[in-house]
């Protein structure tokens, strides 16, 4: 029943949202009973433990018995909200903040500017270019024509390092599958190469344009091929990948000097591995990490490898490695795992490695020199999430993002020698984020670990349990939940609402012990984690239960 669940799931979130909105305003809402949904026991025996499951009748959903529960359903639903005002000043106001400019982080390749930006009214992100930082602005492609009802979109995978050639995907609805194209910037026209409708995790394009790698999932799984540029479809040439089933993850990258094809291989969340090979002699794809249970993300920048690996380093730790001679052995440690921080990811641009941490929850970026030697920080202010730095290696121009609960995604533009940073783009979001506060606490769970928690609301409050709190976390897969804009959550904050969000165990906030405390045997630790959450939410004043 995962649609039906999670539709409800859905509209149950906004009727408590609501009524909780109605009873900001001291409006009396009837909540009568929901429906009665028939019970129908299906029993299991696994592992010689009976399990009963009394709604298996509503995993099929196109039985007339779903339709009709459904219906009844989302009946209640409008009858209940119905009943409370402000709906339509609700609305007006949703649509006023989500119906803002949206840029992505700009892309600089030989001296010209990528970008996509969606803009007021229009259902999809179009993508530009400039000559340079101040040029005039260029259309690269606009999806909107290409179907009428705006179900096909567009997306900018990459450039050539020379800013000649794009390589942009069609996806046409939902669907996994795209069509794969090569636009000559300058003209707008597309190359007679294309990959036609499938799924392709990657296409990297040779820096002289002379052909392109790609990996394709074929029946099998995941394959590797090459195709010159100007050749017929059929022609590709099988690099690698015979084995891999379709469950993994294959990718290859050409690097940006054209000399070596980076392969990587992920088999699940914990573990991968990378291969190399030399594109300027003859010689054999050379493992650089085979059979290694952990983590491995690399860059390619100036004849160096630069890996990120949680090798012997929970938080990770960066490690350099020289592409002709790339066994295990070889590696040396350029940056040292830190005991209270996650490394995030890491960026080369303006002859500096950047570092994206996570300490406490906060995040840093960290400049560092080819040797390891730390070099500053980038500043900001306030509690809120850094996005990676992009940029050039050969450049000092290079960008980052920061949002936060009450400050909108903004884009900064940072000069990689002078530490200066001016705003580029900042989405005109009508909402005073100076009048809420972000803090973060650390409360303590059931078994007396600390937990991290962000609150944001309205500033001086007086916290005397009278203000509706919308609590929300995840504590699962290693993911993060960091501090982020969202017009949902500006809202409720203007509606007098407190908006708290608890780093829960088994996501990635504080590495993989934090991550391990909240899965398998340990999974228990999440829903203590979120109950002792809401527990300090009402023992200090901040509401009620």
């Amino acid at each position: 029943m995962r649609t039906s669940t999670k539709g409800m799931a859905c509209l149950i979130s906004l009727l408590l949202l609501l009524v909780a909105l109605a009873q900001c305003g001291q409006t009396a809402v009837e909540v009568p009973p929901p429906p009665v949904t028939k019970i129908e026991v299906v029993t299991d025996t696994l592992h010689g433990v009976e399990i009963a499951d009394p709604y298996r009748w509503l995993e099929d959903q196109e039985s007339p018995e779903t339709r009709a529960w459904i219906d009844e359903q989302n009946a209640y639903t409008d009858k209940i909200m119905a009943q409370l005002p402000g709906q339509e000043e609700l609305k007006a106001k949703i649509t006023e903040l989500m119906n803002v400019s949206e840029m992505s982080i700009p892309l600089e390749r030989g001296g010209r500017v990528f970008y996509s930006r969606r803009d007021p009214g229009h259902d999809l992100h179009v993508y530009y270019w400039r000559e340079g930082f101040d040029g005039e602005e260029q259309m690269l492609i606009d999806p909107h024509p290409l179907s009428r009802d705006h179900t096909v979109s567009a997306m900018l995978r990459s450039v050539t390092p020379d800013g000649t050639l794009a390589t942009i995907s069609i996806r046409k609805g939902g669907v996994d599958e795209v069509d794969i194209l090569f636009r000559d910037v300058a003209t707008g026209e597309d190359l007679p190469d294309t990959l036609v409708t499938g799924r392709y995790y990657t296409v990297s394009v040779m820096p002289d344009r002379s052909g392109f790698f790609y990996v394709r999932l074929d029946p099998e799984g995941p394959r590797l091929y090459y195709r010159a540029m100007g050749s017929e479809p059929g022609s590709e040439e099988l690099i690698f990948g015979e084995g891999i089933e379709a469950r993994y993850y294959l990718g290859g990258t050409v690097s940006n000097d054209g000399r070596w094809l980076i392969i990587n291989v992920g088999y699940g969340y914990n573990r991968n591995e990378i291969y190399v090979k030399n594109l300027t002699a003859e010689g054999n794809i050379e493992p650089v990490v085979v059979g290694v249970d952990a983590r491995f993300y690399g860059i390619y920048r100036d004849g160096r490898y630069y890996i990120k690996t949680d090798l012997d380093a929970p938080n990770f730790r960066l490690m350099v490695v020289d592409p002709a001679n790339p066994a295990l052995e070889n590696w040396k440690e350029l940056i040292p795992e830190r005991e209270n921080a996650v490394l995030q990811g890491i960026t080369c641009a303006g002859g500096r490695i950047f570092i994206r941490y996570l300490e406490d929850i906060q995040s840093r970026l960290v400049a560092f020199d080819t040797d390891g030697n730390e070099l500053g920080e980038v500043a900001f202010e306030g509690i809120g999430t850094v996005g990676g730095m992009v940029g050039n290696w050969e450049s000092s121009t290079a960008f980052f993002s920061f949002q936060s609960f009450n400050v909108p995604f903004t884009i900064y533009q940072y000069n990689t020698e002078t530490g200066e940073q001016v705003e580029w783009y900042k989405g005109d979001v009508p909402f005073d984020g100076t009048k809420y506060e972000v803090k973060q606490v650390w409360y303590e769970s059931k078994d007396g670990t600390k937990v991290p928690l962000f609150i944001t609301h309205a500033t001086g409050i007086e916290l005397d349990g009278s203000h509706p709190v919308y609590l929300t976390a995840y504590g699962g897969f290693g993911t993060t939940l960091l501090p982020h804009f969202s017009p949902q959550t500006a809202i409720w904050l203007e509606r007098g609402g407190i908006y708290a969000v608890p780093n829960l165990r088994g996501g990635g906030e504080l590495g993989e012990e934090w991550h391990e405390e909240g899965m398998l045997e340990n999974k228990q630790n999440v829903f203590d984690d979120f109950i002792a959450a809401a527990e300090y939410l009402i023992d200090n004043g901040y509401t009620k239960p």
